[in-house]
């Protein structure tokens, strides 16, 4: 390919990303309720009213954040907490 052509090609692309972004931006709306997996899920299948799911993860609970807090005695979450999206270190 000759330095040309390599130019053309990419002013196509940028051509290409630019009208493709020039309309109305949409963002998703989370729900928070979800629950999440710790890896990758690579299948979903469902039956009835239950979800099968298959892939690289050992854990599925609720979305809590990265900060939670959690009753000693039960292990179950305490209600109330905010949620903390980013990382904690202390």
């Amino acid at each position: 390919m000759t330095p040309r052509h390599l130019r053309i090609g990419i002013a196509l692309a940028s051509l290409g990303f630019a009208l493709g972004c020039a309309g109305e931006a949409r963002a998703q709306v989370v729900d928070s309720n979800m629950w999440i997996t710790n890896g990758p899920v690579y299948a979903v299948v469902t039956a009835g009213n239950t979800i099968y799911m298959g892939g690289e993860f050992t854990l599925v609970g609720s979305n809590t954040g990265h900060f939670v807090g959690i009753d000693a005695g039960t292990g179950t979450l305490e209600p109330g907490w905010p949620r903390v999206s980013g990382p904690v270190y202390c």
